[in-house]
Order: structure tokens, then sequence, then C-alpha cells
């Protein structure tokens, strides 16, 4: 029996990489068949992943700025109706919350403050939308600690957190006068960023 030449074995291998039939006798090593599996499992993950970012069930939540905001309506934790198509003409702030979540405790008294200044203006709306947490828990803390008098969407609407591609709370989506979102926002926010999206878009700067 001969043994193989390392020229014999290098073309071995690229055939079968390529996907052409071994020479009849000749078998390649268990090894670089391993190899050559994992490398094609690899790279059907790599396009399953490409092909999938920015598709159905998920977005990338920077992708929706300058397009038109998805349909959100439902019945609010006070038995209000709510849609945002209501809302054409004025801004609106979409806020994902969490009663747990420690960010969203944080940015409360912005949030809070600063519906509170356009409630007076009548110029922007601010709208919670329940993830991953209960109505009971959601209730119990704006009790505690103010506010939810404005349109608060409960936990039967939290698949809203997929169709804006939401991934953790909390984020914010600031949505113009003409329906189209205007900038996003990912963690605490403050009142001064949300009037910064407001005048930059007013012409205020």
């Amino acid at each position: 029996m001969t043994s193989s030449t390392p020229d014999q074995a290098d073309n071995t291998s690229e055939a079968a990489a390529a996907g052409t039939p071994l020479p009849s006798g000749r078998r390649l090593p268990v090894g670089r068949l391993a190899a050559v599996a994992f490398g094609g499992v690899v790279a059907l993950f790599l396009v399953l992943l490409a092909t999938n970012i920015g598709g159905a069930g998920r977005k990338d939540p920077h992708l929706l700025v300058g397009k038109l905001v998805p349909a959100v309506s439902g019945v609010t934790l006070d038995g209000a109706t709510f849609d945002i198509d209501n809302y054409r003409g004025e801004w609106v702030a979409i806020n994902f919350f969490a009663s747990w979540c420690v960010a969203c405790q944080k940015e409360h008294p912005e949030l809070v403050a600063w519906r509170a200044e356009h409630l007076t203006t009548g110029d922007a709306e601010l709208v919670t939308v329940v993830m991953g947490d209960t109505d009971k828990a959601v209730r119990q803390f704006f009790q505690e600690r103010g506010g939810g008098d404005w349109p608060v969407l409960g936990q039967a609407y939290e698949s809203y957190a997929i169709t804006f591609g939401v991934t953790a709370v909390p984020e914010t989506f600031m949505v113009a006068p003409n329906g189209q979102i205007a900038a996003h926002f990912t963690g605490s926010i403050t009142a001064d960023q949300l009037d910064a999206v407001l005048e930059r878009y007013s012409g205020g700067t």
C-alpha cells in the first residue's frame, strides 16, 4: 500500500469541500470531514442570521425612524380607547415600560414633568405600553409614584414590543405630527431630550 503525499492530501480535502467525488478507494479523514461539516453549519447559520435581521417578527428599532408609525390601538387601563391615528397633528411619545425596571423608575419623574408641560400647551401626548409586567403592578406603581393619567396600554398589548422591535425597557419612540417616527431612545430619557426632538423638527434649531 502506498501512502499519500502532502499534495495528494490537500487535493483530497479541496475536492471534498467543493463537492467533487473522491477517487475510488480513498476516504476523507474523519477530522477533516467533521471540520467541513461544521463549516457548512456555521455558514448556514450566518446566512439565516443575515436574512432574519429586520425581517418578520424582529425589526431594528432604528430602521423605524423616518417611517410611518405602526398601528397602535387598544383599551387603556382606565377603560378608555386609544388609537395613535387620532393624534395626528401633535407629537406622541410612546414609552415601553415595566414597573420593576430601574431605568424606568429613574426616568419616570422626567416623563411626568414632560407630559404635564405639554398637556398645558396641547401639542404632545405620552403613551405607555407595558412590557413584561402585570397590570396590577403597573397600577400600583402609578398610585405610589404619580403619573399614569395618560393612556396606558397594559400587558395585553405587549406584543407591540415585537412590532417596534423593542428588546428591553425602557425604549421611547417620538412620533411627529405627520405620523412619522422622528426619534428613538434606549434607556432612561429626560424631558429635555424629548423637547430637543420637538424643537429640531419644529424649526426651533
